[in-house]
């Protein structure tokens, strides 16, 4: 009897150490008896609030249009007072990798070892610049000259001097030439006043299509420099291009610099920039799915359900994360992008890419205004045309892997990486699919002994072979998009 009134009484006695030791329930905001607002809320169409505080100021009070910028200082450095500029190139690949680094102070030829940097030293120099550059303008003329011929190895670009834009590609390496036109259009944006879906931050609903013409007035100016040539154009007020022709690379680099678009009319534009060549696509495009394996689109068709084509436009867009190509019996033509963007094949041989969008009127999926930013890119787009006189100094270079080897061209390195526990976690994968390239489809072989620099995990691989726990000094990767897992 007096253990089960003991019991009791430690129970009781626990129950109220609980009761004092328990948090009290959280307040909410708003309720009876919490925390009052002292925030406006900002409610959604839906009838959600937004879950965080905005600031600012209203638009008619704001005195600057640029929100975000983002520049480097040291690169801007005046190098003449004895300043010196140290820049490290970094090649997170399995492989060697040459390339241009632009920096408004010079041009870097930089060579990078895989898994690997290399330093350079920017300094100023009173030697003659290697660097320098020739100038010349090309008006358009509708008599004369026409074809002007940009690049100086493989590749070349032919323009048009009549239109002042692109006519032909030609490659000499491989006995390519090709009929190429580039354009730009815009896509009006849907207002929504007939009670229909407007276009918006999130939806994507043209009314029209309407091409932008190339001003006649302003002349082509092109720049021949020893590491690859220039095109600027200016294609109308709001659109400016450069188009880069490397001297050692068979692809050309175009920069868009887009806006701000004019909407005096009172329309929404979404501006595209299309490729048309004469290859029969037959409706067929590739593009790639978040960066990884390329994947077949066909126009207006779904392969799982019968597709009934109400936007024979915006139904055919697709996000591009990495790139977008055409094929046909005997050609292909790539798009790699630097960014995420959209784009479709909507006509036969063309591809187009979304490049900016500005709309007027709010879609009704939750941001609660329209797609009407105010940013505006400076007024200087010249490009690198003004470099200073530089000499560029290699003072050292690292690789982590062997550095007499590198990956084979078509094997990619996805993960190397060293666990807590001591273990090395590395990924492979083969980049081509059966049939895609008649090369680099192939079975190929990997030496991981070679693949590291570091003795500790070469020590590791020696162990396991010893041991014979496993056997993988030459790994044989199959092709089907193949990925290969280690863990040592």
């Amino acid at each position: 009897m007096i253990a089960k009134v003991a019991i009791a009484v430690v129970g009781v006695f626990l129950g109220w150490i609980y009761t004092r030791i328990k948090p009290p329930p959280p307040r909410v905001c708003g309720s009876p008896g919490g925390p009052p607002i002292t925030s406006p809320r900002i409610q959604l169409n839906d009838g959600r609030h937004l879950p965080y505080r905005e600031w600012g100021v209203p638009k008619d009070k704001a005195n600057y249009k640029i929100i975000v910028i983002s520049y480097c200082s040291p690169t801007e450095t005046n190098l003449s007072s004895g300043k010196k500029l140290v820049v490290v190139v970094y090649n997170s690949r399995g492989w060697k990798r040459s390339d241009v680094i632009r920096l408004p102070v010079s041009i870097i030829l930089a060579s990078v070892p895989p898994l690997g940097f290399t330093t350079y030293v920017v300094s100023s120099t009173k030697k003659p610049a290697w660097n320098s550059v020739n100038e010349a303008f090309y008006k358009h003329t509708k008599t004369g000259k026409d074809g002007i011929e940009v690049g100086t190895g493989n590749l070349k670009l032919i323009y048009s001097g009549s239109e002042g834009n692109v006519s032909q590609y030609v490659n000499s390496r491989s006995s390519i030439t090709a009929s190429v036109k580039q354009s730009y259009n815009f896509y009006a944006g849907f207002d929504g006043t007939t009670g229909e879906q407007a276009s918006g931050a999130y939806i994507f609903r043209p009314n029209g299509t309407y091409s932008i013409d190339t001003q006649e007035q302003t002349p082509i100016k092109v720049l021949n420099g020893p590491i690859y040539d220039e095109v600027h154009q200016k294609i109308n007020p709001c659109i400016y291009q450069i188009t880069r022709v490397f001297k050692n690379k068979e692809h050309a680099e175009v920069e868009f610099t887009v806006g701000p678009k004019p909407f005096d009319d009172g329309v929404g534009k979404e501006i595209v920039t299309q490729i048309t060549t004469t290859m029969k696509s037959n409706k067929t495009f590739y593009i790639d799915s978040n960066g990884r394996d390329f994947l077949q689109r066909i126009r207006d068709y779904r392969e799982d359900w019968n597709l009934e084509v109400n936007q024979p436009i915006a139904g055919n867009y697709y996000p591009v994360n990495l790139g977008i190509y055409l094929k046909d019996e005997t050609s292909e033509l790539s798009f790699l992008v630097d960014r995420s963007v959209g784009g479709s094949s909507i006509v036969d041989g063309k591809l187009e890419l979304m490049l900016h969008r500005r709309l007027l009127y709010d879609d009704g999926k939750g941001v609660a205004e329209a797609l009407n930013e105010t940013v505006c890119v400076g007024n200087d787009c010249r490009g690198l045309t003004d470099e200073k006189t530089g000499t560029n100094f290699q003072v050292s270079t690292f690789s982590g892997m062997d550095s007499s080897y590198s990956l084979p061209d078509n094997v990619a390195l996805l993960t190397l990486q060293e666990l807590e526990d001591g273990k090395i976690l590395l990924r492979l994968a083969h980049l081509y699919e059966v049939g895609e390239d008649k090369d680099l489809s192939v079975m190929t072989s990997v030496e991981l002994l070679k693949l590291f620099a570091k003795r500790k995990i070469k020590a590791q691989l020696h162990s396991l072979m010893k041991n014979r726990i496993y056997n993988f000094a030459s790994y044989t990767l199959s092709t089907i998009s193949s990925r290969f897992f280690l863990l040592i």
